[in-house]
C-alpha cells in the first residue's frame, strides 16, 4: 500500500515537471492536403481548435499541435489514431521549449495574433 502510494507520488511528480518542461510533443505527420475532411474533423474536435484558428493550424501541418506531458498527450495521440490521423508522440530535443532562444512555439500555444 506505501509502495503504491509513493509510485503514485512519484509518477505526478514526474508528470509536473514533464508539463513545465513541455518535455513531449504530439506531432502531426501529414500535410493538410493530406488529411480528409473527417480527419481534419475529428482533428479539430480531439484537439479543440477554435474555428477562428483552424486555417492557421492546417498551414503549419506537418508540425507540433501540442506539447506537454506524456501522461496528457497520449489520451490525445490516442483519440487521433483512432480518427485515422497520422500522429506521433516525440520528446522534445533541449533547447525547444518556449520561450528559449530558437525555441519553436507549437501550434496553439500563442493567440493567434502572436503566430
Amino acid at each position: 500500500m506505501a509502495q503504491d502510494d509513493a509510485r503514485s507520488r512519484e509518477a505526478d511528480a514526474r508528470a509536473q515537471r514533464e508539463r513545465a518542461r513541455r518535455t513531449w510533443e504530439l506531432v502531426i505527420s501529414a500535410s493538410a492536403e493530406a488529411i480528409a475532411p473527417t480527419q481534419r474533423s475529428a482533428l479539430f474536435r480531439v484537439l479543440r481548435v477554435k474555428r477562428f484558428e483552424r486555417e492557421a493550424w492546417l498551414a503549419r501541418l506537418p508540425g507540433p499541435v501540442r506539447s506537454g506531458a506524456r501522461v496528457d498527450l497520449d489520451p490525445l495521440r490516442a483519440a487521433l489514431e483512432a480518427a485515422d490521423v497520422p500522429c506521433r508522440l516525440t520528446r522534445r530535443a533541449r533547447g525547444d521549449g518556449a520561450g528559449e532562444p530558437g525555441g519553436a512555439e507549437p501550434i496553439g500555444a500563442e493567440p493567434p495574433d502572436r503566430v
